[in-house]
């Protein structure tokens, strides 16, 4: 074993047996969080771990990954979590217990406060080599961490008049600001980063085809109560997983400038339009010194047509920041 918090979360190869899974228990294992997928269980003879951990008072998490890859779906390990915030031992495995069980232990230390930068360090010092074991699999930990984060945020995300469109003026300046930006209903229309869904369902209501896309869970639950009809899908706004050519327009708002490769998120946004098709990034330069200005999002852009955003209507009170729409092809 490898002890990344001595005690409290461990990580490993794949047990050998299933009287290897006892002897983790009389060595103090409390907790498996095992990532072997079906089919290396079986070929391993471990297909009965679930049953020799509960034997042996061991609790045992299932998360399978490919080996190499990453989890199809956002993994949940909330009660992993609590089980290593209550000082129990806390095991994660994978075959080799380089990629797949660090990466896993990553995102427990990502929900425990950890940056994903910190929780490498962590790993590859506890593990004696460099982790995890590709880059996919490091930028899954970034994204990951991103979506806790909006998690954690979507319960008074609405609060702020522009993400919640609550007040009638500020809804109603929102739908003359991209209404005629729109072609004629009904478009099919994406949302990426779509958040609580408040634009989503506006372009919804004024009869285009919209879909939203965003990383965080809770925002989504908001999203689907907002608007129960529309398609709202959990996935990464910078690798959307729709089809080329599926829109007539691609949304972005307040996304393109968290991104570490926007130009690669534009192309694949790009991508995503049909001939004639229109992308829209809704973007700025806030008073807290992040974000991009106009002239920085063109530069990655390549071209469009910028349209400032100053009015206070948009977000209920005055700005003195740079606050800016472009729509390009």
């Amino acid at each position: 074993m490898y002890a990344i918090r001595p005690g409290v979360l461990s990580t490993m190869g794949h047990p050998y047996s299933l009287e290897h899974i006892a002897e983790l228990g009389a060595a103090g294992v409390d907790t498996i969080v095992c990532a072997l997928t079906e089919t290396e269980l079986a070929e391993l003879d471990l297909t009965d771990a679930p049953e020799a951990a509960r034997d042996a008072g061991i609790t045992f998490h299932w998360v399978p990954i490919p080996d190499f890859g990453v989890p199809a779906t956002i993994p949940e390990l909330d009660d992993a979590l609590a089980e290593m915030r209550a000082g129990r031992h806390v095991l994660v495995h994978c075959w080799g217990g380089i990629g797949r069980s660090s990466l896993l232990a990553g995102a427990l230390l990502v929900l425990d406060g950890a940056s994903p930068e910190a929780a490498w360090q962590a790993i590859a010092e506890a593990r004696g080599r460099d982790v995890p074991e590709t880059d996919e699999q490091r930028a899954w930990l970034t994204t990951f961490a991103q979506a806790r984060f909006w998690d954690a945020h979507a319960a008074t995300f609405d609060e702020d008049a522009d993400h919640g469109l609550r007040d009638p003026a500020v809804r109603r300046a929102w739908a003359d600001l991209l209404l005629p930006l729109l072609p004629p209903t009904p478009a099919t229309v994406v949302d990426l980063g779509c958040g609580t869904g408040s634009l989503t369902a506006l372009l919804a209501e004024a009869g285009h085809h919209a879909r939203g896309l965003d990383l965080s869970e809770r925002m989504l639950a908001a999203a689907r109560a907002k608007a129960p009809g529309i398609d709202f899908r959990q996935g990464d706004a910078s690798n959307p997983p729709y089809q080329p050519g599926s829109f007539d327009v691609v949304l972005v708002r307040h996304v393109l400038w968290a991104l570490p490769d926007p130009a690669t998120a534009l192309a694949r946004w790009r991508a995503l339009l049909k001939p004639n098709g229109r992308l829209i990034l809704i973007e700025g330069r806030w008073s807290t010194g992040a974000g991009l200005t106009a002239a920085e999002c063109l530069a990655v852009l390549g071209e469009g047509h910028v349209h400032p955003l100053a009015d206070p209507a948009l977000w209920g009170r005055a700005t003195t920041d740079e606050r800016y729409l472009i729509v390009s092809a």
